[in-house]
């Protein structure tokens, strides 16, 4: 039996749908309708739909089987053969893949969370500074540092917490506003107090330093417990180094140094808490004028350490 070439039916004027059928070993093709087919079961024509597409002069017809075709948009024409397109390309297990997509929600990473922190801390602190803290919002905070505001309140319930963590996050950072430079030499007693000093006052009149002052100033009485570990973090370094130089230098006998906490809180007040807090009124002495204050505290200091 041959397998014959399928040729969708056609449809005239009116309406009448007819198909063409052959074979290989007749080259004559046979014209049939609907309507014809019909002649032989008149008065059934819904059996005659369903009749099978004979014809008593050629071969049976084979009906072939229908090759795979991909599917067609409405609208398309369907003309002549059936229409067929290629598969798409299967990617082999040798053949490189793409650029990874970027990561998409799951729990970040310890460096993605380190990184984040930083990110708000950075942004937080850089807000308050330009707007101060009730001009800074949760949502300004969150578009800063490039993440949501359901992550940022995810690690502070309000915007109190973050104000609270920034400031005593930042007065506890040896590299903020500026890096601190290295421990002077201790044995060196005067130089080491001036240096000392130095870096005190650097650190107290950077502008930076200064408006954080002014905005912890304004927002003590609402935050008591703030203010009192901030102004004990930001100190507590230098104070902590004066502390070690007086004890070295009493261990040897060259000063007198009882009460060598005290002591260390009066010098720094005296060599960058007071111009601090001149600053924070707008009052900035000239730089060789406040130069010349540091010398004569450090040697007011000294004398005062001078044994009986």
């Amino acid at each position: 039996m041959s397998t014959l070439a399928a040729i969708p039916c056609l449809t005239d004027s009116g309406g009448t749908a007819a198909c063409l059928s052959g074979g290989e070993g007749n080259p004559t093709a046979e014209f049939t309708t609907r309507r014809d087919r019909g002649l032989a079961t008149e008065g059934h024509p819904r059996q005659a739909a369903r009749l099978p597409d004979r014809s008593p002069a050629g071969p049976r017809r084979v009906r072939p089987r229908r090759r795979r075709s991909a599917w067609i948009p409405a609208g398309a024409a369907r003309v002549g053969i059936w229409q067929t397109f290629p598969m798409p390309p299967v990617r082999s297990e040798t053949q490189p893949a793409g650029p990874a997509r970027p990561r998409r929600g799951g729990r970040p990473t310890l460096d993605e969370t380190v990184r984040l922190d930083g990110a708000v801390r950075d942004s937080a602190l850089r807000l308050f500074l330009e707007h101060g803290y009730e001009g800074t919002s949760m949502d300004a905070i969150a578009r800063a540092a490039g993440t949501t505001k359901a992550s940022l309140y995810a690690r502070f319930t309000s915007k109190e917490e973050v104000f609270c963590s920034v400031l005593e996050w930042a007065t506890l950072r040896r590299d903020w506003p500026t890096p601190d430079p290295e421990p002077p030499d201790l044995d060196d007693l005067e130089g080491a107090l001036t240096a000392i000093a130095q870096t005190a006052l650097s650190r107290a009149l950077d502008p930076s330093m200064v408006k954080l002052g002014r905005i912890a100033i304004a927002h003590a009485s609402r935050f008591p417990e703030l203010a009192r570990r901030t102004h004990a973090a930001g100190a507590f370094p230098r104070r902590r180094l004066v502390v070690e130089l007086l004890n070295r230098h009493a261990a040897t006998g060259a000063i007198a140094a009882d009460d060598p906490e005290i002591l260390a809180e009066h010098f720094l007040g005296m060599v960058s808490a007071a111009p601090a807090r001149l600053a924070s009124f707008g009052i900035v002495r000239d730089p060789a004028l406040l130069e010349r204050h540091t010398q004569v505290a450090v040697r007011l200091f000294l004398r005062s350490l001078r044994p009986d």
